[in-house]
C-alpha cells in the first residue's frame, strides 16, 4: 500500500475546488483532478475509493471548516436576536474567508446524490444547534415564518449572493455592507 502524501490530497483537494468553481460540480471528474493536480487517475485511488467517495469526504472536512465555533456563538445564555445574528454572521465569515469551499459545499447541497448516503444527514449533526435556534424560535413565536425551509432561503441566500458577487468580481467583501446587510436580514425576519 501506498503511503498517504498530504501536500498531494491537499493539491487534490484544492483541485476540486477550483474545477466545481470554474466547471461546475457536474462537470468534476478523476481524470480533470488528476490532470490538474499532475498526478496518474491511478493515484487518485490511493486516496480515494472512488468519486463519490472523494466527494463525501471532501464535503465533510468543509463542513466541520465551515460549522467550527458555531457552538460557541449559539450559547443559549444570549438573547434570541443575537443568537441569530451569531449564526448568520457566523456563516457569512465562512463565505468570505473560503469562498471556494463555500461553492463547493453549495454545488454538493444541490447535488446530494454524488455523495454517499447519510453523508448530507452527518453533515447537519455539525449545525444542531442551529437547528434548536429554529425549534426555539417556532416555539416562541420568534420567526417571521415557521418554515425552516423558507427562513433558511430568506435569512442565507441574500448573504451568499452578496458574497459571491464580490468574490466573482475578485474584490473584498466590505465589511460595514455585510453588517448592514445581517442587521437588515434580521431584523426583517425576526420577532421580537
Amino acid at each position: 500500500m501506498r503511503k498517504i502524501d498530504e501536500a498531494k490530497k491537499q493539491a487534490i483537494t484544492k483541485a476540486v475546488f477550483q474545477i466545481t468553481y470554474d466547471e461546475g460540480i457536474t462537470n468534476l471528474s478523476i481524470a480533470k483532478i488528476a490532470r490538474q493536480v499532475g498526478i496518474s487517475k491511478a493515484t487518485m485511488y490511493v486516496y480515494y475509493v472512488d468519486k463519490t467517495d472523494m466527494l463525501s469526504k471532501i464535503f465533510l472536512e468543509v463542513k466541520q471548516l465551515m460549522d467550527t465555533g458555531l457552538d460557541e456563538k449559539m450559547k443559549s445564555s444570549l438573547p434570541f436576536n443575537q443568537r441569530a445574528y451569531n449564526a448568520v454572521s457566523h456563516f457569512a465569515e465562512g463565505f468570505v474567508e473560503y469562498p471556494y469551499e463555500a461553492n463547493f459545499m453549495r454545488a454538493i447541497m444541490s447535488n446530494p446524490a454524488l455523495v454517499n448516503d447519510g453523508v448530507i444527514e452527518q453533515s447537519q449533526k455539525l449545525v444542531q444547534s442551529l437547528y434548536d435556534l429554529f425549534a426555539e424560535g417556532v416555539e416562541n413565536g420568534h420567526w417571521i415564518t415557521n418554515d425552516m425551509e423558507i427562513l433558511t432561503a430568506i435569512i442565507f441566500s441574500p448573504v451568499v449572493e452578496f458574497t459571491e458577487n464580490y468574490f466573482r468580481m475578485g474584490q473584498p467583501v466590505p465589511k460595514d455592507k455585510l453588517t448592514e446587510l445581517i442587521d437588515i436580514l434580521i431584523s426583517t425576519n425576526v420577532v421580537e
